[in-house]
This record gives structure tokens, C-alpha cells and sequence, in this order.
């Protein structure tokens, strides 16, 4: 029997995988950068991200100097920090976590 997920934790997993999808894709990124690419507010990339780094999968690589400001922390997807597999099965789908 499948487990229901609240509509909430749903959208959450969907901004996880797009969260993962931009730093494997176009890493290193800020947060900020993140942010404008995945579409999300900077306080639910900054949690987010603050899971996946929890969890292993991503790192804070580098700062980078910023015209204004304090440097941006560059994220990447840490080495060697596992890999993740989702399966499409029939109309429903597992989302990538």
C-alpha cells in the first residue's frame, strides 16, 4: 500500500529535485543563483539546501568576491556523495529526494 503525502511535502520534493537539477547541472552556484534559476524564494532554497547538505549531497565549495556585499558561497554536489534513483511506475511517479 502507498503512503499519502501532503500536497506541502509534495511541492517540497519537486523544489528538491529542481534545487539538485540546477547545482548538478550549472554548478557552482550561489544561492541566490539558485534561487533565480529554479524559481523559488531565497528562504526555501536556503532550506532546502540546508537539507541537502545535512544529508551529504551538496557542499559549500568556495566564495566568491561580490561587487556588493558580503562573497557569495558557491554550492556543488559533494564528491562521492552518493547517487539517487527515481523509477517512473505507471500514473503515478517518485519524485527524485
Amino acid at each position: 500500500m502507498a503512503s499519502q503525502i501532503s500536497g506541502q511535502e509534495f511541492v517540497r520534493r519537486i523544489n528538491t529535485s529542481i534545487v539538485l537539477d540546477c547545482i548538478r547541472n550549472f554548478a557552482p552556484l550561489s544561492r541566490a543563483e539558485i534561487s533565480a534559476r529554479a524559481g523559488c524564494n531565497r528562504s526555501t532554497i536556503s532550506s532546502i539546501v540546508g537539507d541537502l547538505i545535512a544529508a551529504g549531497f551538496v557542499v559549500e565549495a568556495e566564495l566568491e568576491a561580490s561587487s556588493i556585499g558580503r562573497p557569495d558561497l558557491r554550492l556543488t554536489l559533494k564528491p562521492l556523495g552518493g547517487c539517487v534513483v527515481s523509477l517512473d511506475i505507471g500514473v503515478d511517479f517518485l519524485p527524485v529526494l
